[in-house]
C-alpha cells in the first residue's frame, strides 16, 4: 500500500526536489537507486495506491508512474485518485476501502 508516497526521486520523473535524496544532490541514476519504482518486477503482491489529487507535497504525477510501472510488471494495482484533496488525503479517505481491499487480497491469497 502506497498513500500519497514518492515514488521515484528521478527530477525527470517529476519529482521536484530531485535529484535530492537524505539531504544531499545526487545523480539521476542513485536517485533512481533509492527510488521504489527500480524495485519493481514480476510476482509482487497486489497493491492499493491512494493519492489526493491536489497534493501539494508529492506530485499526483508519482502515484500514476508507479501504477504504470507496476501494471507492466503484471503487478495487480488499484489506483484511487482522491478528488480535491492534499498530502493529508487519509484524513478524508478513511479506512473502509483499505480494509476491504486487504479483505479482498488476503482472502484471494489464501485459496492460493
Amino acid at each position: 500500500m502506497v498513500i500519497s508516497g514518492v515514488t521515484d526521486l528521478r527530477k525527470e520523473a517529476g519529482w521536484p526536489h530531485g535529484p535530492f535524496v537524505f539531504g544531499k544532490v545526487y545523480d539521476s541514476d542513485t536517485a533512481l537507486l533509492a527510488s521504489p519504482v527500480h524495485y519493481v518486477h514480476a510476482g509482487l503482491p497486489p497493491f492499493l495506491i491512494i493519492h489526493g489529487s491536489k497534493d501539494s507535497l508529492v506530485p499526483v504525477n508519482q502515484a500514476n508512474l508507479f501504477t504504470e510501472a507496476l501494471k507492466k510488471a503484471g503487478t495487480e494495482v488499484t489506483l484511487r485518485i482522491v478528488p480535491d484533496r492534499d498530502h493529508d488525503v487519509m484524513r478524508y479517505e478513511g479506512f473502509d476501502g483499505i480494509k476491504k481491499f486487504f479483505e479482498r487480497t488476503l482472502k484471494s491469497q489464501e485459496k492460493q
